[in-house]
């Protein structure tokens, strides 16, 4: 997938564990960087949804299955239009 992605799409890697101590590392560069979408696996979506709390952002946020296509449909139907 990560193949297929815009070169303006960022990948973050947290070096973290555990997903219950990444919330507040997802929040700084969540801070720091300003996205407009944040995709996350589905399985931790909870941790996306804290860190953009913290982080008072008002980006989108996107739940990823392990069906590509689907998840390609959903970052596409989240991510805002400029014109």
């Amino acid at each position: 997938m990560r193949a297929a992605l815009a070169p303006s799409v960022g990948q973050i890697d947290l070096a973290k564990r555990h997903a219950a101590t990444s919330a507040l590392a997802l929040a700084r560069v969540v801070s720091e960087r300003q996205p407009a979408l944040l995709a996350i696996p589905q399985h931790v979506v909870w941790v996306g949804r804290l860190a953009l709390m913290l982080a008072r952002s008002d980006a989108r946020l996107v739940a990823l299955t392990d069906d590509v296509e689907i998840d390609f449909a959903a970052i596409r139907a989240a991510t805002p239009r400029w014109d």
